[in-house]
């Protein structure tokens, strides 16, 4: 019998078609780790604002709270907090990682004092500043500084 010997033309085809050149395989890598990068930054950018958009609706129910029991100790005591002898304590809470600076001013001076049924009206402006995201010294809250704040303002009149 006789063997079948590969022509020189079928040696070339399959030489070429053994595999791919490196410059290829470079190129295939280097488009898989763009694709690679620009899918991490989504994620991470995604991931981040998620958790900003958490912290947040969580610090506007916690300063929401501090107003309310401002709120609450007004009706309880209304000769003390008109008598502008209420003044709300720092409340922090590092280890959440956190601050609330609640103050209340008196803008009586706001009310239109023309007509008689404002003439003894006293107004109170109840601020919450809530600081979160500590990032080191500094004097936002309680002598540190943070990335984010949110600031809540409401009146009450007597």
């Amino acid at each position: 019998m006789k063997a079948n010997k590969p022509s020189t033309m079928a040696m070339v085809l399959d030489k070429s078609e053994k595999g791919q050149s490196l410059i290829e395989i470079i190129v295939a890598l280097a488009l898989a780790s763009l694709v690679a990068v620009g899918l991490v930054r989504v994620t991470t950018t995604s991931i981040k604002g998620s958790r900003y958009s958490s912290d947040q609706s969580r610090m506007t129910a916690l300063a929401q709270k501090q107003i309310a029991e401002i709120i609450d100790y007004k009706n309880a005591h209304p000769d003390v907090f008109w008598d502008w002898g209420y003044n709300p304590l720092d409340e922090e809470n590092a280890s959440e990682g956190y601050c609330l600076d609640p103050s209340v001013t008196n803008v009586s001076s706001l009310l239109p004092t023309e007509t008689p049924d404002y003439a003894n009206a006293e107004m109170a402006k109840i601020t919450v500043k809530v600081f979160w995201d500590e990032k080191g010294a500094g004097i936002q809250c309680a002598s540190k500084n943070y990335n984010y704040s949110l600031n809540f303002d409401t009146y009450v009149t007597n």
